[in-house]
């Protein structure tokens, strides 16, 4: 068994970020390109709540406090990127952008809609 620390590549083209808070040695997946796939795991948990108020805790974060300071790195390193990010708890199809928006990020799914949108009437296409 080989324990993965953040920055460690697991792949040529696949590495890992340190992103804890929600557990302890929790960790994220980036897929390499020229648009990255940040797999967020539970890093961010909701495609709504988190992006719009990213210092509020999710219930079972485990460090409520280092959750905050991850989920905020985590959000400024993909809008700066313009990376996609997957998260496991969101909407389908999980998998979206993110713009700043002022103190927050707006996210706007694969599917086209925003994260106040779920029946689409708001579409825009993100990819």
């Amino acid at each position: 068994m080989n324990f993965l620390n953040g920055g460690d590549e697991i792949v040529p083209g696949m590495h890992v970020l340190s992103t804890p808070g929600h557990t302890p040695g929790h960790l994220s997946v980036v897929l390499d390109s020229d648009v990255p796939l940040i797999i967020t795991v539970d890093a961010i948990s909701s495609e709504i709540v988190s992006f719009e108020h990213p210092d509020w805790s999710f219930g079972f974060d485990m460090d409520p406090a280092k959750a905050k300071v991850t989920r905020r790195a985590l959000l400024e390193q993909a809008s700066a990127q313009n990376a996609k990010l997957l998260g496991f708890h969101w909407t389908y199809p999980g998998v979206g952008r993110i713009r700043k928006a002022g103190d927050a990020y707006e996210f706007t799914s694969a599917g086209g809609r925003n994260g106040h949108d779920t029946q689409g009437t708001r579409a825009r296409r993100a990819f």
